[in-house]
């Protein structure tokens, strides 16, 4: 069940599939054995953490006890998997999120790009895995899958099962409840994710709560990549902005990569004269943490702090300096249990120094920045350096970001084609500009 957990790679990315590899290094030039890279591997990832962690508590454990118990099964492991996933297991000792290895090569990002897809996006609703969006002219738009239908079935696995066997994974490891609604969703993505112009079977329940069965084709998404920085790997990225109405603006994003900032700078100086701007950022699972503060920097006139980020040694100070004729009309920001890491920074830096309203669910509670590097065996490491506090020394880290108004997606409002956080947020602008 590993699988399940590197699925969200990074956390705050979390959108790449996992995929193990037991490849054995090339043998054109002389190379450590497979048993010296995993000794230098086992190695690299006890001794970075115990030197560089942010946490000295290690969050209660005894980092020496804990090499102890886990190098002699991770260096008996059968294959390379095997080893990963006991080094996955040795860092969950932390209790923390952004922090693993995943089974990655660069060639497993191209394929990300490539991935055939229906044009739908879930949310877990009630712990059933509800349609949530669907892509106009998408095939499963053309199948006639709807938002609010429930999936029961993909290629005749039961979605229930999946979601017991993710619930029993979850049963000895520290997650939240967000945090188990988040894997979820990524699960049911990728088991409905596939070849491109490969055909899927789904089993729904309908509008009319009746079991529909449902043909449809995937074809390659057409997403643009980010580049990778350093070992930060590449992401799909997805932006919207538009006007609802005459005086109110709509900026929706996935993920805060370099491509984003000079669609979200645009995006906000078009609606200069918008009553309000909307900032929807439900399960945008966070990107480089430099970017909230910079695009902060836009919605203030005097300098703030969005909270600092504070390490063994060294604290950083998340400051905003604001930009020439920054918006300054009303703010909200819509987020649920897939917001998370620079989102929820974005979110509460706004929401303390009040000048957003934050509407919809708790976020995830995964803020800690963090650094990729490889391992000898060729494996992406990731640990998390800093941990965050708000500018009210506030941890988010494991607890979230509490929104203004709660407000929770129904199966029955997608049904009748409403977006009920959307709706609310729209009517928190009018009632503000009235």
């Amino acid at each position: 069940m590993r699988l399940l957990s590197i699925i969200l790679i990074s956390f705050f990315i979390n959108l790449v599939l996992a995929q193990s590899s037991d490849d054995k290094p090339s043998q054109t030039l002389a190379q450590p054995s497979e048993e010296e890279l995993r000794r230098q591997s086992f190695e690299k990832v006890w001794d970075t953490i115990n030197k560089k962690h942010y946490d000295k508590t290690f969050g209660g454990g005894d980092w020496g006890k804990i090499r102890e118990i886990y190098e002699p099964k991770a260096l008996k492991a059968q294959n390379r998997a095997e080893f990963h996933k006991i080094l996955n297991q040795m860092l969950e000792e932390l209790k923390v999120s952004h922090v693993g290895v995943y089974d990655l090569k660069p060639a497993d990002f191209e394929l990300r790009a490539k991935t055939g897809i229906i044009g739908i996006e879930i949310k877990i609703i009630e712990n059933k895995p509800v349609i949530w969006r669907v892509e106009k002219n998408s095939t499963a738009d053309r199948a006639g899958l709807k938002p609010g239908f429930i999936i029961e079935k993909i290629n005749d696995l039961s979605t229930r099962s999946v979601l017991e066997r993710v619930e029993s994974y979850f049963s000895s490891i520290r997650a939240t409840d967000r945090i188990r609604l988040l894997y979820k969703e990524k699960v049911i993505t990728t088991l409905i994710e596939g070849e491109p112009k490969t055909k899927l079977s789904l089993e729904v329940i309908n509008s009319k709560n009746e079991l529909q069965k449902v043909e449809v084709e995937r074809y390659q998404a057409n997403w643009q990549m980010s580049e990778p920085i350093g070992y930060f790997p590449p992401q799909p990225i997805i932006f919207e902005a538009y006007k609802i109405g005459d005086d109110i603006g709509y900026i929706r994003f996935n993920v805060w990569t370099i491509p984003q900032i000079s669609r979200i700078r645009a995006a906000i100086q078009s609606l200069a004269n918008a009553k309000g701007i909307i900032f929807d950022i439900r399960g945008n699972p966070g990107g480089i943490s430099g970017m909230a503060a910079g695009i902060a920097g836009m919605l203030f006139k005097e300098p703030v702090s969005l909270g600092k980020m504070r390490g063994r040694e060294l604290d950083l100070n998340l400051l905003v300096n604001p930009q020439p004729n920054p918006y300054l009309g009303k703010v909200i920001i819509l987020m649920d249990y897939g917001t998370a890491s620079t989102s929820e920074i974005f979110a509460i830096g706004l929401q303390e120094n009040s000048r957003a309203v934050l509407i919809g669910e708790t976020t995830a509670g995964m803020a800690l920045p963090s650094i990729f590097e490889t391992l000898p065996t060729g494996a992406l490491f990731q640990y998390a350096i800093m941990d965050y506090i708000s500018p009210k020394g506030t941890l988010v880290e494991g607890r979230g970001v509490k929104p203004d108004l709660e407000v929770s997606q129904r199966r029955q409002d997608l049904l009748e084609g409403r977006d009920l956080p959307l709706e609310i947020a729209i009517q928190n602008i009018i009632r503000n500009k009235n």
